[in-house]
């Protein structure tokens, strides 16, 4: 009976560990993907039958056009599927046609990090480009001179989808501002605009609590009046004290905002397919070039409170 029970255990553990090991079992893929050459380890799916891509990841394309070129180049690390580790992009252009006929000198680099396929460790990215024309003179074109620079930069880390601490970025002004745990922006922040100036104020738990616009003489153009009971109901229901529903109850309007306005310029930045890399899979935070309601990439937001008595 010994030998018997014994002899089933080595068969489980032969029988498991065959198909564990067969499961893993890494091939290579090199093939041609918009114009350059993807190469990535894979292992098959015994159930789905799916290509799971585990290892190393690369991604090099090179164009030439006349005496401009581009180069593109990223690298990472997928473990069963999903991004894991460091991830790169390089991209550089040399007087490169673009489609209204001027000519692009660009580069671009930028670091990501994930865990098990979600936003975790330091990002950040850097972008520095220009351009100009080519003129017909003399029965010949000859370069003309180049519009004036352009930049972008953003560096922030993440832990576990949700950006926190300092998030430094330029656009091309450097500015930094502070996010707490939860991904929400505090502190109080002047924000230039072109006709006018933004006073903004944010509490510790992220909630708008100022919000002035002066013109360049100082003239109030614009405010927003948060009474201390609207801003007291707006701290117990971000910290869990109260529901939506009381503070529905209150008439009391709490927008979670995402940044998209325009003195918190860097969600642009992150809208830029140097950060999404949308085609390569395995993010977790991002699915076909749309947040992910499961885990949402948070790199900054705030709540907007308002009074519907």
């Amino acid at each position: 009976m010994k030998n018997l029970i014994l002899g089933s255990i080595v068969l489980l553990f032969d029988s498991t560990t065959y198909q564990t090991l067969y499961a893993q079992i890494l091939k290579t893929s090199k093939e041609n993907y918009n114009d350059g050459t993807l190469t990535y380890h894979y292992y098959e799916d015994q159930t789905t039958n799916e290509w799971v891509k585990s290892g190393s990841f690369s991604y090099t394309k090179y164009l030439k056009d006349g005496a401009g070129f581009y180069s593109e180049v990223i690298s990472g690390q997928f473990k069963n599927g999903l991004r894991d580790g460091i991830w790169s992009l390089t991209r550089k252009k040399v007087d490169y046609p673009n489609s209204g006929g001027s000519y692009t000198t660009e580069t671009t680099t930028s670091t990501q990090s994930f865990k098990n396929g979600t936003p975790d460790g330091q990002w950040q990215a850097n972008s520095f480009w220009k351009s100009r024309n080519k003129l017909y003179r003399n029965g010949g074109y000859i370069w003309g001179s180049f519009d004036p620079a352009h930049s972008e930069s953003v560096s922030l880390t993440f832990f576990n989808g949700i950006a926190r601490g300092l998030v430094t970025y330029g656009n091309p002004k450097k500015t930094t501002l502070t996010l707490n745990k939860n991904g929400f922006v505090i502190g109080s922040y002047v924000f230039p605009g072109v006709y006018s100036n933004e006073e903004i104020t944010f509490s510790n738990d992220g909630i708008v609590t100022k919000y002035v616009s002066r013109d360049r003489s100082g003239r109030v153009q614009n405010k927003e009046n948060f009474d201390p009971a609207l801003l007291q109901a707006g701290e117990k229901y971000s910290v869990g004290t109260i529901s939506r529903q009381q503070l529905d109850e209150l008439k009391i309007k709490a927008d979670t905002v995402s940044i998209t306005k325009h003195f918190l310029s860097y969600s642009t930045i992150f809208e830029e397919d140097c950060l999404i890399l949308p085609t390569l899979g395995g993010d977790k935070s991002y699915s076909d070039g749309v947040a992910s309601t499961v885990f949402n990439r948070v790199y900054g937001r705030y709540i907007f409170l308002e009074s519907l008595k």
